[in-house]
């Protein structure tokens, strides 16, 4: 898969990277497999829409029990993909009970 992540002018390290699930919205680069509408990538596997909960709940229980309530979704997004896709993805994050996400974006040089 390819993205381009967007530029932004305030960024916050994470800290806890064992609690980081990442997931990837790009273009495929394997067009004739894939199509050439942007896809749903985490942990080297295509997800469709409807697998995102029961990946997220996966993703949570393999975090020891205390730290589950910590688990981070990090959202790596190509800036030319349109913003319906992160939409219905949020929507289902918001069903899976993910709390916490955090987009991973570039810093901004302009200054």
């Amino acid at each position: 898969m390819k993205y381009l992540i967007p530029d932004a002018e305030q960024i916050k390290k994470i800290e806890r990277k064992s609690l980081v699930t990442e997931i990837v919205v790009g273009f495929p680069k394997q067009q004739k497999l894939y199509g050439t509408e942007p896809i749903i990538q985490a942990n080297g596997r295509i997800l469709d829409l409807k697998n995102i909960i029961q990946f997220v709940e996966e993703s949570r229980a393999s975090l020891p029990e205390l730290k589950r309530d910590q688990h981070i979704i990090l959202l790596k997004v190509d800036k030319n993909v349109d913003m319906g896709i992160v939409i219905d993805l949020q929507q289902e994050l918001r069903k899976a009970n993910a709390r916490k996400i955090v987009y991973a974006t570039l810093k901004d040089d302009k200054e």
